[in-house]
């Protein structure tokens, strides 16, 4: 009999034996509390930017876990005033309405003593057999996500149930080998949260040497030591080769149909694609070399810039990358730039287009309310300050430098994921 039928998991310590016990999550130790939704529920009034209680909304549960970029904070009156709903060390958060499925573990590593859930969550609480931070992993693995998609309701706004959660499956074996999961577990998130650490740290430290350097705080000196000469406003229409299509939108409506998508061949380029300066490669759609041929005026090749059309912010750009595809087919929502390789660094000019001065003036330029959107001819006029070519050149690979970094911590970062991933499908029944 397989491993998986007997309630054993594939992946196991050796010094552990027996069946798990499996079942719903209403069958063990576990509690799943409500927030206090009654007359003391607070009111926008009620918050302030310090206080005694914090007082949880959406963005501070995220797949991820705690985030306390934006707070909010109710007195000790009214946190006294309110019943169930606070938590206690080793509660798990989930959210229950909007982003499903996200939680977040109130360990001693969370520097808040008192906190309370707003409506759109609940507390697990985990009793005397099962340890919770064992759960918290148990929670996080695909399997267990699987399910709470499948209990969502609501189309407009899906939510989960008190009794619907106490319905999703679980199972756990013997108190010491899930501390040992939990443990192992632990440290593998560590090593996550380190190298997603290093990564930040080294993106903020590219964001403030290009401010540096595109304020022209700091200037680059000729091999000789000489000063360059100074920067000229140059246009976008003046960046782009002179080759035919050099600066062009992706096709629209009727040229590309779901229908014409295939399982290889061309790959298309989305906005999915387009992300905050580096090259999303995690969506891919192609379709055939006979239709990127019919729209070959918007195929981008790589080590060419392609511009965002829409989104927040608008005007991102990305370098297509050299990999082993030899060219690509634009989506209706980009916009390829083929640059002036002879007057023009192609690092520089793909910087200073996801430069704040740039973004600023693509959105002063902008169209639309909730969803920003910029054309081609609004584009073409707008301006980078760029100096002369050798500066340009000596600025991007002092940028390359950087991007190299991030792209290695961001490689390991990935795979450390990937592993983790894998431990969470094997170590669990």
């Amino acid at each position: 009999m397989p491993q998986q039928e007997q309630n054993i998991p594939e992946l196991r310590f050796p010094e552990f034996k027996g069946e798990w016990k499996k079942g719903k999550i209403k069958d063990f130790d576990i509690q799943i509390i409500d927030g206090d939704r009654g007359a003391n529920y607070p009111k926008s009034s009620d918050f302030f930017e310090q206080g005694y209680c914090l007082f949880l909304n959406a963005k501070n549960v995220t797949k991820d876990g705690f985030k306390f970029d934006e707070v909010a904070f109710i007195s000790q009156e009214k946190d006294e005033a309110m019943s169930k709903g606070k938590l206690t060390r080793s509660d798990v958060v989930l959210t229950t309405r909007g982003s499903l499925g996200h939680m977040a573990l109130y360990d001693a590593n969370i520097p808040y003593e008192n906190i309370r859930i707003n409506s759109g969550m609940v507390i697990i609480r985990c009793k005397e057999k099962t340890d919770s931070s064992y759960a918290y992993s148990f929670f996080r693995g695909e399997r267990f996500q699987r399910e709470i998609d499948r209990l969502s309701f609501g189309s407009a706004q899906p939510q989960l149930t008190v009794s619907g959660i106490k319905s999703l499956p679980f199972s756990s074996p013997l108190k010491d080998e899930q501390k040992k999961i939990a443990a192992f577990l632990g440290a593998v998130d560590e090593k996550i949260d380190s190298l997603q650490k290093k990564k930040d740290l080294l993106e903020c430290y590219k964001k403030g040497c290009m401010q540096k350097l595109f304020s022209q705080e700091i200037r680059f000196t000729d091999d000789s030591g000489k000063s360059f000469p100074d920067w000229e406003e140059k246009s976008l229409d003046e960046i782009k080769s002179k080759e035919r299509h050099s600066f062009t939108g992706g096709p629209f409506g009727s040229n590309l149909k779901s229908e014409e998508y295939t399982e290889r061949g061309v790959r298309i380029i989305q906005l999915q694609n387009i992300g905050d300066g580096v090259f999303n490669n995690d969506y891919k759609i192609y379709t055939s070399s006979g239709k990127a041929d019919e729209l070959k005026s918007c195929i981008i090749y790589p080590g060419e810039i392609i511009i965002s059309k829409m989104g927040d912010p608008v005007a991102r750009a990305c370098l297509i990358p050299s990999d082993q595809d030899e060219r690509y087919l634009m989506a209706s929502d980009g916009i390829r730039l083929s640059v002036d390789k002879k007057k023009f660094n192609v690092k520089f000019v793909h910087d200073s287009i996801n430069h704040k001065t740039f973004r600023n003036k693509a959105l002063s330029v902008s169209t639309g309310s909730t969803r920003k959107r910029i054309g081609l001819s609004e584009l073409r006029s707008l301006t980078i300050s760029a100096p002369c070519f050798d500066e340009q050149n000596k600025i991007g690979e002092f940028l390359s430098v950087i991007d190299d970094k991030i792209a290695l911590v961001s490689e390991e970062l990935d795979k450390t994921k990937t592993f983790k991933k894998g431990l969470l499908q094997q170590m669990f029944v």
